[in-house]
């Protein structure tokens, strides 16, 4: 067995017309894949680990972060398609409260920036959730609710069980309806 004192390689078997104590671009790109895959492998489990050793700690749900009020709002619109954008109502995110009224629109569509996923019961917050949407004037008197009503018990201190315990019990009462339309086939 020859040592390439270099690298540390071990080579039992050389091939006919194969240099001796080379290895073949093959095998370096192999090896060099291995070694960065098995590196992004490690990492991934660690922050996987650490992500939910901070869940089963049982601690309080992360807290519901301010964003700056402008990027907020400019995010929340950035759903609306573009010729709906100046009449919309937007709603942004007081940790404390929930959402609040920040701009009454005029053409019935609602923006708001979704910080807590709510309809998992069985999966924690995380403080990295944010989306936006957008709704209709239907979508607003209802789905939109469900994610007003989500942040107020966020803000509480209520966990992701909880809140979703709590939406879900609204559901088709009268004062939560259902949407009024469907659309569908």
């Amino acid at each position: 067995m020859m040592r390439l004192p270099s690298r540390g390689i071990h080579l039992s078997k050389v091939s006919k017309g194969q240099p001796q104590g080379r290895m073949t671009e093959q095998k370096r790109y192999l090896m060099k894949f291995g070694k960065y895959f098995g590196m992004a492998a490690v990492l991934f489990s660690l922050s996987v680990n650490s992500f939910a050793q901070k869940q089963v700690q049982g601690g309080p749900p992360p807290k519901l972060e301010r964003m700056p009020e402008a990027l907020e709002d400019r995010f929340a619109l950035s759903a609306a398609p573009s010729h709906l954008r100046d009449n919309a109502t937007v709603y942004l995110l007081d940790p404390a409260k929930g959402y609040v009224l920040s701009r009454h629109g005029t053409n019935g569509i609602s923006c708001i920036v979704v910080r807590s996923d709510w309809q998992w019961a069985n999966q924690p917050f995380r403080d990295d959730i944010f989306w936006p949407v957008c709704y209709d004037s239907e979508g607003s008197k209802t789905l939109l609710q469900d994610y007003l009503y989500a942040a107020e018990l966020r803000a509480r201190g209520m966990d992701a069980k909880q809140v979703h315990e709590e939406v879900i019990k609204k559901f088709g009462t009268a004062s939560y309806p259902n949407p009024a339309r469907h659309r569908g086939g």
